[in-house]
């Protein structure tokens, strides 16, 4: 029992991060039913923050980053334009940025509301 209690409690008080990826489906178009764009989404986490971002995106940025190669950057995956912003949350503040670019501007959204959940039968 002590050791289960003990495995708990540094499982909880360490500094490792994590990261989640999922399978992101949306239908920009609702009128046309065969318009699903299908993407995978990282959720990388710490326990005091968290990023949610697009998997594909985040390659390509790295890739070209690494050597600045611009033949490297259009030879990479492409992924959908939509799925271009980033969300970071902080658990201690309370607080969500949503992160984007519209055309040249870039675009931070600031929110520090929580939702409200109404549980029904």
């Amino acid at each position: 029992m002590y050791r289960l209690l003990f495995l708990l409690l540094t499982a909880f008080v360490s500094a490792q991060s994590y990261r989640f990826v999922y399978e992101y489906k949306m239908k920009p178009d609702a009128g046309k039913k065969d318009s699903t764009v299908t993407d995978y989404m990282n959720l990388d986490t710490d326990g005091k923050k968290s990023y949610f971002y697009n998997a594909v995106k985040y390659e390509r940025d790295s890739a070209y980053n690494a050597d600045k190669s611009y033949p490297t950057l259009l030879k990479s995956k492409h992924y959908d334009r939509n799925l271009n912003y980033t969300v970071e949350k902080d658990y201690a503040k309370k607080t969500i940025n949503f992160y984007d670019k519209f055309k040249n501007a870039n675009l931070i959204i600031t929110g520090s509301e929580a939702p409200k959940w109404n549980i029904e039968n």
